[in-house]
C-alpha cells in the first residue's frame, strides 16, 4: 500500500494567515493476489480478518489437502465461514502454479 498526502489550504479572511493540513490517504499501489498454495503465513496475515491463528490454520489445511484448490474448499476451515470468505476471495489466487510445495510444520490448535 502506498501512503499519499494532500496538502489542504485553509485561509481565513483576507489577510489571514494560512494554515496547511496535512491528510494522509492509504491508498493500495497495487491490487495483488495472493496465492493459496505458495502464500506464506506472513501473506496470509495481510488478508482482511485473517490473524495470525487463522492464517496458521490455513497453511494446516493446505499442507493436509493438495492443490489446485476452489474457493468453497475454504469453508472446511475452522474460523472461515462464508462472509470472511467473501472478505477475502478478492485477494486470493488460486491457480495451481507449482508440482510440489514444501510443507511447513506448525502445532494445531
Amino acid at each position: 500500500m502506498g501512503i499519499f498526502f494532500i496538502l489542504i489550504n485553509i485561509g481565513i479572511g483576507v489577510a489571514a494567515i494560512k494554515q496547511f493540513t496535512i491528510l494522509a490517504i492509504n491508498i493500495p499501489a497495487e491490487t495483488k493476489k495472493i496465492n493459496l498454495e505458495q502464500a506464506s503465513l506472513q501473506e496470509l496475515i495481510t488478508l482482511p480478518g485473517i490473524g495470525y491463528t487463522l492464517a496458521k490454520r490455513i497453511i494446516i489445511w493446505r499442507d493436509k489437502n493438495p492443490a489446485p484448490y476452489q474457493t468453497s474448499d475454504l469453508l472446511a476451515i475452522k474460523g472461515i465461514g462464508p462472509t470472511k470468505l467473501q472478505g477475502i476471495i478478492k485477494h486470493l489466487d488460486f491457480s495451481y502454479k507449482t508440482q510440489t510445495k514444501t510443507q511447513t510444520k506448525y502445532k494445531k490448535d
